[in-house]
């Protein structure tokens, strides 16, 4: 993935923006939630197969949009923690361009 350099500039959102973000990764970790508890109830007719690749698929979804959410909103949340959640450790600048922190 590659960021322009007038990306990779802090950005400010305007507040309606901001808020579009968050509600919206609200509703995805919503209907996440959902499809997490349909593919693991019996509801559902899974293969055990399907039920897992279900699981595994909408808990990263679920983690990812957590991570807009707390990338837009919590402050107290540092850039590593969450480079760590979206890449598995700390970010590794060879791997995407994107100018320094």
């Amino acid at each position: 993935m590659k960021v322009s350099s007038k990306m990779a500039t802090d950005t400010v959102l305007p507040p309606a923006r901001k808020m579009l973000v968050l509600e919206s990764a609200w509703e995805i970790e919503n209907l996440i939630g959902l499809l997490l508890d349909k593919a693991s109830s019996d509801e559902w007719d899974l293969e055990h197969e399907q039920a897992m690749i279900l699981r595994g698929l909408g808990t990263r979804i679920q983690d990812l949009s957590r991570v807009v959410m707390s990338a837009m909103s919590d402050e107290v949340a540092t850039i590593e923690e969450l480079q760590i959640k979206v890449f598995g450790t700390r970010f590794k600048p060879s791997s995407v361009a994107m100018a320094p922190q």
